[in-house]
């Protein structure tokens, strides 16, 4: 007995020791990205403890009524959604899973959003390190990925996972290709595709990374790409001959084709993945304290860039492969989402955004000079949270925020009247014009996700607030556009 206590104390004193060895050098090796991942949690957790939100409603219901039978399954698979969007693994899927597992728990869906978007972080972290060997100038080009407002929208609302999964498996499929792991760069494309639509640009970013960077030949890239794009080519004709076309031809999604406008929007983009959005340019109606600290954060930011760069232009070592890889991965990148311009939002372009430390880095990179990328990603840093949560911040006049609160109370006094008639609620909506697609919507597959049997009208009147009535009750609900 005392001899098989003693072999199995070795046992684990060993496990111990060789655990200790491994992980001491990781955490030494990748500590300045470990604060990276620390400061996302810290600055990203208020978006994980709302309610849901918009047509979070619908994909819940179909994840408890829409995915019960084998055909249903196939249905996801093989057509577009409802939305005139092809996002199975996504949305389906991930609704589906998510469901089983925390029901109607909003802390669980936000969660597993929040845990990939840190692995994109992750992995943006390794692609730097990979191309720069040096974890310190890696974690700050992570730190610009991660600390950029534009992913405030797409962690807070749970449908918007199709673009934090999108985002990873480009991300994914990057890095396998600077590693020439040309199976796996494949197969995180076929799981982008089943993601969300803007993954289709990947094989085109893929061979400027291998054209420009890598200075391969034509030759050598197709060589390298042409599974991408013999997939890209089946993947078309399936949406167009199969699934039911592109699904653009209405409302949000419809095509915009206007050069003013796409440029209009490259530079909002540009300035949002800084963190210059709108919420940071309304510090104008504050104190003269919250202009001075934003402008001297602005003039920081840009000096220690154009320091940088003239310093290293002096001693020749700017890398402007990897500059015009950055600038060009951001354009390029941006291009399936710029023709539907009435439905561009910054969520939408945290495939684009992981060219900026690839830029970045070229810029800023001569290692005698660490200091310049700690200013700059501190002065980033403190941009994002003075956007976010400063005054007239994302935080506090983000319309998502606002619509959570409401669709949370309307759910409550829902599943209240439904437990106090023990019978399906006849649910009248009224809401303004520009609610059409998103409040309306969500309260009325609220009374389905309730009662499936539940009996919903709605109705529009321009600058209304959004009125529910159940049977001879009315509750009234503000919200922000």
């Amino acid at each position: 007995m005392q001899k098989g206590f003693k072999k199995v104390s070795i046992y684990i004193h060993d496990v111990f020791l060789t655990f200790v060895k491994k992980v001491i050098p990781f955490l030494s090796t990748h500590r300045y990205m470990l604060i990276v991942l620390v400061i996302s949690i810290i600055l990203y957790y208020p978006d994980l403890v709302h309610f849901f939100a918009v047509d979070d409603f619908v994909w819940i219901w179909n994840a408890e009524h829409g995915m019960s039978t084998l055909s249903s399954w196939v249905q996801a698979f093989t057509h577009i959604n409802g939305s005139g969007q092809y996002r199975p693994l996504s949305l389906q899927f991930f609704f589906w899973v998510s469901y089983r597992l925390f029901g109607l728990n909003p802390f669980g869906y936000h969660l597993l959003n929040f845990l990939v978007f840190l692995l994109s972080c992750w992995f943006v972290y390794k692609l730097v390190l990979k191309l720069t060997k040096l974890p310190f100038i890696s974690a700050i080009g992570a730190g610009l990925f991660s600390f950029s407002t534009i992913h405030f929208e797409h962690i807070f609302w749970v449908s918007a996972f199709t673009e934090t999964l999108a985002t990873l498996f480009v991300v994914l499929a990057l890095y396998a290709a600077v590693k020439r792991q040309s199976t796996l760069v494949l197969l995180w494309y076929l799981l982008g595709l089943l993601s969300n639509e803007t993954t289709i640009i990947l094989p085109a970013l893929i061979a400027l990374y291998y054209l420009i960077y890598e200075r391969l030949t034509i030759k050598e890239t197709l060589k390298q790409t042409w599974r991408l794009w013999i997939v890209l080519i089946l993947y078309m004709i399936l949406r167009l001959k199969v699934f039911g076309g592109l699904g653009a031809d209405q409302d949000a999604f419809t095509l915009v084709i206007s050069l003013p406008v796409w440029t209009g929007e490259i530079v909002h983009s540009i300035l949002s993945s800084f963190n210059l959005n709108v919420h940071l340019l309304n510090i104008y109606n504050t104190s003269r304290t919250w202009k001075f600290t934003v402008f001297g954060l602005i003039a920081l930011g840009a000096t220690s860039l154009i320091v940088g760069l003239c310093v290293n232009i002096k001693e020749k070592t700017v890398n402007w492969r990897l500059i015009l890889v950055g600038v060009l991965w951001f354009v390029v990148g941006l291009l399936p989402v710029l023709p539907f311009a009435n439905d561009f939002a910054d969520y939408t372009i945290a495939i684009p955004l992981i060219g900026v430390p690839l830029m970045i880095y070229g810029i800023l990179g001569n290692t005698s000079y660490k200091f310049l990328y700690l200013v700059f990603g501190i002065s980033v840093l403190c941009l994002g949270l003075i956007a976010t949560f400063g005054p007239y911040g994302l935080y506090h006049n983000d319309g998502y925020r606002n619509l959570a609160q409401t669709d949370q109370f309307a759910f409550n006094q829902m599943r209240k009247e439904e437990n106090s008639i023990h019978a399906p609620l006849r649910v009248s909506i009224i809401g303004p014009d520009s609610a059409q697609g998103l409040t309306v919507l969500g309260y009325i597959w609220t009374a389905k996700l309730i009662n499936n049997d539940s009996v919903t009208t709605a109705g529009y009147v321009p600058n209304a607030n959004v009125t529910l009535l159940y049977h001879q009750k009315t509750l009234s609900f503000t919200l922000s556009d």
